[in-house]
């Protein structure tokens, strides 16, 4: 959750938000805080790689430059989305601008924007490149996408200090970063403010809950649809790891599920899951990551949309209590839509990890 002074319960009772936008020209030029009229930003994924949004920005007359905003590339303009709420500015996105057009004589801007992404450039590396297991994990990153121009670093709580595991890459700055990342069970992202964001991966339901979505006559949920899946979960997960010098075969290790509705003797029967870490290179380290995977996957998969008065501060991988109809439920935040306007923020979550 994004940081805010602002009591949650307030929002149960009459108010207003503001939306604005910091618009960034590709030559760098500012126009600050410019009103939004409609359009909506949809945040999908703790590392935002398919947030998008489409607005109506209100064109202050004589502040545009045609020039400057009309087909700005990817690599160009950016925008850092705001919403204003209790006295508070919250920037709750930022991409890079895809899409501009003037809707004259209205008076208002299209604009459509994507997420600013992890890009490092896909350049190889000249020869193989060695990681050492003791290497710190946030400045190894930082020179690996130093061409993404980001502003700082922001490490949170449960991420390891130090590198998992050595493992030597042979291809490009992502393939090495998506190494570092998978074997320490992290992600990666560039935020709002295109800072660089590492984040354990697991949220389980022990986690404190940020906020609680509640139905009923005090409730913010206005709206609420419930799906419940097996299909695909897995109850016998097999990891493999480096192969030994000089030939042989891979290391590797199991883990199945031994009880439960999805127990590998239920009436499910084994759903086998194989996956490959070559960073991994003994027995007990792929026992650890097959067991891993089985808690976070091993379980019958409740998804939840639910419409709800919107709450800015809100973001993906925030742990929440869902209580429908007196019945809590610890859950995580997966995608967020937030409207510009009057209607609801619309919420897909899915159980947290037990």
């Amino acid at each position: 959750m994004k940081p805010h002074n602002f009591d949650s319960e307030l929002l149960t009772r009459p108010h207003s938000i503001q939306w604005c936008a910091d618009i960034f020209a590709p030559s760098g030029d500012m126009i600050e805080l410019v009103p939004i009229e409609s359009g909506s930003v949809t945040l999908t994924g703790r590392d935002r790689s398919r947030t998008r949004g489409d607005l109506t920005l209100i064109d202050v007359e004589g502040v545009w430059d045609p020039d400057g905003f009309t087909g700005a590339s990817p690599y160009g303009g950016h925008l850092q989305m705001c919403a204003q709420v209790f006295g508070e500015n919250i920037y709750i996105a930022g991409g890079l601008i895809l899409e501009v057009a003037h809707q004259r004589p209205e008076g208002t801007v299209r604009v459509a924007f994507v997420d600013y992404g992890v890009q490092a450039g896909w350049d190889l590396f000249f020869g193989p490149w060695n990681f050492a297991g003791t290497e710190a994990m946030a400045p190894t990153i930082e020179f690996l996408m130093e061409e993404c121009a980001s502003t700082a670093t922001v490490i949170d709580p449960g991420v390891p200090g130090t590198l998992a595991g050595a493992f030597v890459e042979e291809q490009s700055r992502e393939s090495a970063v998506g190494h570092i990342c998978n074997d320490s069970d992290i992600v990666c992202w560039m935020d709002e403010f295109r800072r660089i964001r590492l984040q354990p991966e697991p949220v389980s339901a022990t986690t404190p809950a940020v906020y609680t979505l509640r139905d009923g006559p005090t409730g913010t949920v206005t709206r609420e649809a419930q799906t419940l899946s097996r299909d695909g979960v897995p109850s016998y997960v097999i990891v493999s790891g480096e192969r030994p010098q000089g030939g042989g075969n891979p290391v590797w290790s199991l883990a199945f599920q031994a009880s439960g509705p999805t127990n590998v003797e239920g009436p499910f029967g084994r759903v086998i899951q194989i996956a490959n870490r070559p960073v991994l290179t003994t027995s007990d380290a792929c026992l650890a990551a097959a067991r891993t995977i089985l808690a976070q996957q091993s379980r019958l998969v409740r998804d939840l949309r639910l419409s709800a008065v919107t709450h800015p501060a809100l973001e993906p991988g925030d742990r929440v209590d869902v209580i429908l109809e007196d019945r809590g439920m610890p859950m995580v935040i997966e995608e967020i839509r937030f409207a510009m306007g009057v209607d609801a923020m619309e919420v897909s979550v899915v159980e947290a990890q037990p």
